[in-house]
């Protein structure tokens, strides 16, 4: 497995953080909460912006979990282009 990180720090919100000057960036988890929330309070079988926004989540922890699997960053930068000309 590979990381590749450059300027930014991804955070779970802490104020703190702010003043190492990497761009601060958030995580799918914490933004996903917010809509399984939404969700859980929404009537049962009713599909909102709720629901595309947790399928959008969902397709980018699939992509995410199968870049991780490449060998180098290479790799995984054809993987991503690849997936781009699909849509």
């Amino acid at each position: 497995m590979w990381v590749y990180c450059s300027d930014y720090l991804q955070i779970d919100g802490y104020s703190g953080y702010e003043e190492t000057g990497a761009q601060l960036v958030g995580c799918w988890s914490h933004a996903r909460r917010y809509y399984t929330d939404i969700a859980k309070t929404s009537p049962k079988g009713k599909a909102g912006k709720h629901t595309l926004a947790l399928n959008h989540i969902q397709k980018w922890y699939v992509i995410g979990s199968r870049t991780q699997q490449c060998k180098s960053p290479e790799e995984a930068f054809t993987y991503l282009r690849t997936m781009r000309c699909k849509r």
